[in-house]
């Protein structure tokens, strides 16, 4: 009888382990999945913060939120 009881105990422990292990490796590969951050920009003009792939950019390389704006500047 404690001897069955014994190997019940270690069988839970063995099992319980690998569920962990199991959680830890899909936390792993999720948090690897994450894009990093992309940057943002102000916009010359009037100072709204756009992300950069969605900047509009001069050939002076001062970024801006839309045309009307980088066409106000006397730069564009």
């Amino acid at each position: 009888m404690k001897f069955g009881l014994f190997v019940l105990v270690i069988l839970a422990a063995v099992l319980w382990w690998g569920h962990l292990k199991k959680q830890h490796r899909a936390k792993r590969r999720e948090a690897e999945t994450v894009a990093p951050p992309e940057s943002i920009v102000a916009c010359l003009v009037c100072g709204l913060h756009v992300p950069a792939s969605d900047a509009i950019v001069s050939t002076s390389g001062a970024s801006f939120c839309c045309e009307a704006h980088r066409q106000l500047h006397p730069d564009a």
